[in-house]
């Protein structure tokens, strides 16, 4: 059963969040999206779910079909390449 009241509270956030992540790079969309399934697993579903479940599979076929490059510092311990892959991961775990 849904928390309507934290529900209330919460999807304005998440909804906002999803929108900066928009602006930022299909990794920073799908680590948002798994964000917020995750909080929906607690407090309930929204009948607006699915525009977390399209963001996410935009984000994934951006990179997919070449029009956003991750970057993968040799440097980096966990590059952008590869928090895509776990995010991407952990998307399609849902």
């Amino acid at each position: 059963m849904p928390d309507y009241a934290a529900m209330k509270v919460e999807y304005p956030k998440l909804k906002a969040a999803l929108t900066r992540a928009k602006k930022k790079s299909p990794v920073a969309v799908l680590e948002e999206v798994v964000r917020a399934y995750q909080r929906f697993d607690v407090i309930g579903w929204p009948d607006g779910w699915h525009r977390w479940n399209m963001a996410g599979y935009d984000a994934i076929q951006e990179v997919q079909l070449g029009r956003y490059t991750l970057s993968t510092d040799e440097g980096d311990p966990y590059s952008e390449y590869d928090r895509f892959r776990v995010a991407r991961d952990a998307y399609w775990s849902y």
